[in-house]
């Protein structure tokens, strides 16, 4: 979980047991609360909205730990999802990675068994694909821990985005998520097909795959072709 009070918050607020919310500063939302004894064994927690717009110290009984628990849990899936957004599609099917042999600038020299399947699965084109980099990466040493204990990763821009062409990131991950949309919404034997297209598969092993006739196979094509050519996503195909 990330380190939520590194970030501006528009309120600081205190939110006392019997649930009077008081207006403070920074500093006293964020101060260092006390530890837990036998007679009060809860610790000091803090609501953090989505949004940075409000900061709330919440009071160290059951209720705060409930509130801060539902917190945590939506702070966390909002973390999970920002990071599978930023995550390459290659990370969740090789097959589907938009970068095949000839797109590869190790093409020329290169000597993998990978090259018979058009690229699907290798590792080495990954050296030299902008698909695959995140406009931004977590560390994986822990610089501390959070109210609740729980190791804390912060957040840096990386080089290659400070050096690399910013918006030309930005259209590749946008592309990255249009596919993903769009292969979600296929039925599985048109992913399948689609998978048999880049692996560069003839019409004729197509068709034993899938179980139907050549000339079947050569409709579907043309429907996808029509499909990722609207979308624009025609050279994922």
């Amino acid at each position: 979980m990330l380190n939520y009070q590194k970030y501006h918050y528009n309120q600081y607020r205190i939110l006392l047991e019997d649930g009077t919310e008081l207006t403070v500063s920074r500093e006293e939302c964020f101060a260092s609360g006390e530890a837990p004894t036998e007679d009060n064994p809860y610790r000091q927690r803090w609501y953090y909205s989505p949004d940075h717009v409000l900061a709330i110290r919440l009071p160290r009984n059951k209720d705060g730990e409930n509130a801060y628990l539902v917190n945590a849990a939506d702070l966390r899936g909002i973390e999970r999802e920002e990071t599978r957004k930023r995550s390459c599609v290659g990370e969740f099917d090789q097959d589907m990675c938009p970068v095949t042999c000839a797109a590869c600038r190790f093409h020329d020299d290169c000597i993998s068994e990978c090259r018979d399947r058009n690229g699907c699965g290798c590792k080495r084109k990954c050296e030299d694909c902008s698909f695959r980099t995140s406009r931004f990466h977590s560390m994986d040493k822990p610089v501390g821990e959070d109210d609740s204990g729980d190791p804390i990763t912060e957040e840096f821009d990386s080089d290659a985005d400070i050096e690399g062409d910013f918006c030309q990131r930005e259209t590749d991950m946008e592309r990255i998520e249009a596919l993903r949309e769009l292969v979600s919404t296929l039925s599985e034997d048109d992913q399948k097909l689609c998978l048999y297209i880049r692996k560069g598969l003839s019409n004729v092993r197509m068709a034993e795959l899938l179980g139907i006739t050549e000339g079947a196979v050569r409709k579907r094509k043309k429907k996808l072709a029509r499909l990722f050519e609207e979308t624009g996503l025609k050279k994922f195909l």
